[in-house]
């Protein structure tokens, strides 16, 4: 959260700031003294030290090479979630987030309306629904095909990554997604979609861009494998992957099951089980 804070425009944190903490990690960050004081003396600190910089522009270069950036993952973004037809009912059947509306275990309703439109879903089952299926998607996707659209060079991303805080922090974040995603697990998510031509089409381009994100990251730090410059991270990541994997696999048993018309109160009851187990492992939950 400090690193969250530290990465925000200059100006942006004037001696105050406001977060919303998720409800599952207040225990973990807050649930003990110790943990709690080291959490609020890292915010604090952060909110002091945004506070002191000066308020600047960034560089032109590195503002339009940013903008161009953004605009093109944008775009790229969109044309597999709003423009491909196939996709809506890609994420319903390929993601757990049927499961999650039902089983009603937000504090608000997954969407806004009644609707299974996907700009009608809240952010958190989105992203929770994503991460649950271990795509990540929304932490990655759109890079690299914007990298790409908007036509910079390695050299250009590593002097943005060098000279603009939120750039490299973004970054960081983006590695952590691709290192916690797992496409040979979510090829079996993709595997309970009834329409597998569609499917098959649209995973493959989630996975080119998958890929495509992960050579782009580790060229942008000069690494050989994810994490690999964070190795207690990277080892919490594979120690977390044990214990997830697993969990996966049965939900994906219990999800089939349930789909097929299995109504039971036992396989209803472990899929929740599942889903709190893959959350907690992960250590997200959208």
């Amino acid at each position: 959260a400090a690193e969250a804070v530290l990465a925000q425009p200059a100006g942006t944190v004037q001696g105050r700031i406001r977060m919303t903490e998720q409800g599952e990690m207040i225990a973990r960050r807050f649930g003990d003294q110790p943990t709690a004081r080291r959490n609020l003396d890292g915010l604090a600190a952060a909110v002091v030290q945004s506070s002191q910089r000066p308020a600047h522009r960034p560089d032109p270069k590195v503002e339009g090479a940013m903008t161009a950036l953004a605009q093109a993952s944008f775009e790229g973004y969109r044309a597999l979630v709003y423009d491909d037809p196939a996709f809506e009912d890609f994420f319903w059947s390929a993601t757990p987030i049927g499961e999650i509306v039902g089983l009603n275990i937000g504090s608000r309703p997954a969407s806004r309306t009644a609707s299974r439109k996907i700009e009608d879903l809240r952010a958190i089952p989105w992203v929770f629904s994503w991460s649950q299926a271990r795509f990540m998607l929304p932490g990655w996707y759109g890079f690299a095909s914007g990298v790409e659209r908007a036509g910079l060079s390695t050299g250009q991303l590593q002097d943005l990554a060098g000279g603009f805080d939120f750039f490299a922090s973004l970054l960081s974040n983006m590695e952590l997604a691709l290192a916690q995603s797992h496409m040979g697990i979510a090829a079996r998510y993709v595997a309970l979609s009834p329409d597998q031509d569609n499917a098959q089409r649209i995973f493959e381009t989630i996975k080119r861009e998958h890929d495509a994100a992960q050579t782009i990251a580790l060229a942008i730090r000069g690494g050989s494998s994810l994490l690999d410059n964070q190795p207690e991270l990277a080892e919490s990541v594979t120690l977390a992957g044990h214990s997830v994997d697993p969990l996966n696999h049965l939900q994906l048993e219990l999800l089939a099951r349930r789909r097929g018309g299995e109504q039971a109160e036992d396989v209803r009851l472990a899929i929740q089980l599942t889903v709190a187990g893959i959350a907690a492992g992960l250590r997200n939950t959208g």
